[in-house]
């Protein structure tokens, strides 16, 4: 990786957001080490609680993968973020320049400092942990806002189904969700994802 060269790496991810590969997410502060060999380099990062800690790059997930919703930090409410179409970017990580959320039918940036803001909830998505169907309704029911129950489906404030940023369907009295007719593709992924049980037919 990065031909062991420690100052070659340190262009390359500092300042981007990496996962680690048994737990955490990480912002990349600095790498420093003798003679320049980054296997044994220490990188010196913050972790989702914004406190200081020390890896090395065996320690680090270079596949970042997949994305879908966030529980935002701030707003409270479910947004689904994806990378942007095109990156001018040759640095690897994730960076808040490179991301966008859905929103009427666009993409629209994040701000410049959301994932500092949203590290821990990022992580969450990344290793697809999300509360369990019943507490989102409650939460959506108390809080007014849109929240995520999987990667890319949320409950709506209003009880709708969001499908990646798109209301596709309504959540009944019986709390399952029936799907809009123009949706029904969407049923063999929704019960893989969510469970064949939360399904209205």
């Amino acid at each position: 990786m990065f031909n062991n060269d420690a100052g070659y790496a340190r262009s390359r991810i500092t300042s981007s957001f990496m996962k680690g590969k048994e737990k955490g997410f990480y912002k990349i502060i600095d790498i420093y080490g003798k003679n320049n060999e980054l296997d044994k380099s220490t990188i010196v990062a913050l972790d989702e609680h914004r406190e200081e800690v020390k890896l090395t790059i065996k320690d680090l997930d270079f596949s970042i993968g997949k994305l879908g919703y966030v529980n935002d930090s701030m707003s409270g409410n479910a947004m689904y973020i994806s990378r942007l179409p095109i990156r001018r970017d040759f640095r690897q990580g994730l960076r808040s320049s490179q991301l966008s959320f859905i929103r009427n039918f666009s993409y629209n940036p994040v701000s410049e400092n959301w994932l500092d803001n949203n590290a821990k909830a990022v992580n969450n998505c990344l290793r697809n942990k999300y509360k369990p169907f019943e507490v989102v309704i409650e939460l959506a029911e108390e809080y007014n806002e849109d929240i995520a129950f999987s990667r890319n489906f949320a409950l709506s404030s209003k009880y709708k189904l969001l499908y990646k940023g798109f209301v596709i369907g309504d959540l009944t009295k019986e709390d399952k969700f029936k799907l809009h007719n123009q949706f029904n593709f969407i049923e063999e992924e929704f019960t893989k994802e969510v469970g064949n049980d939360k399904l209205s037919r």
